[in-house]
């Protein structure tokens, strides 16, 4: 059991703190762009649902003016 951990700690590799920061940045670079297009896809969905109550109202006053 004892050689099974030493093993362990010999071959893992320490982390540094640039190295927390390089991932901590990708990690940002990844949510910023996942924002702009959640973002974008929103901005359509708004669109579409602006023009499907238009048509719904243009329906509507169809039928009863």
């Amino acid at each position: 059991m004892s050689s099974a951990f030493r093993d362990a700690i010999t071959d893992s590799a320490l982390v540094t703190k640039i190295d927390l920061d390089l991932a901590v940045a990708e990690i940002k670079t990844d949510f910023g762009k996942l924002d702009a297009r959640v973002t974008g896809e929103l901005a359509l969905v708004k669109w579409m649902l602006a023009v499907l109550l238009a048509l719904a109202v243009a329906n509507f006053a169809k039928q009863f003016f």
